[in-house]
């Protein structure tokens, strides 16, 4: 990218979130837009049984989905009480009306796998 790369931030779970499919640059964004690489790291092996990674090739060229683009019911002091599940919901829409295919992943522990901004994956 051109520019020196500065670790910002870290999401620990201690179980799978089984989050829809989604794209971190509505939850981390930078300016100018398009600066994030994600990485996702197992720290155990995954199988099929215990809720993989998936994602959908190519949803990294899509545009940026921010609130002002779907009924988030924001404002500028609040997160609407439906904000998440919406963007979830908008992120569907747009997989299905492009036609995107679901892959899975099931990583054995310690591989990373990365993801641009606008990557659409879930786990």
């Amino acid at each position: 990218m051109g520019k020196p790369v500065i670790p910002f931030q870290a999401l620990n779970f201690v179980q799978g979130s089984e989050q829809r499919a989604h794209s971190d640059s509505i939850h981390m964004t930078t300016e100018p837009p398009g600066y994030l690489v994600a990485t996702w790291t197992a720290l155990e092996d995954c199988t099929a049984d215990c809720g993989p990674l998936f994602y959908y090739p190519g949803t990294h060229r899509l545009p940026y989905i921010m609130s002002g683009d779907y009924d988030s019911g924001n404002t500028r002091f609040t997160i609407g009480n439906n904000s998440n599940r919406r963007y979830e919901d908008k992120i569907e829409n747009l997989i299905r009306e492009q036609g995107f295919e679901k892959n899975c992943c099931l990583p054995n522990v310690a591989m990373c796998c990365f993801g641009m901004p606008t990557s659409c994956m879930a786990g």
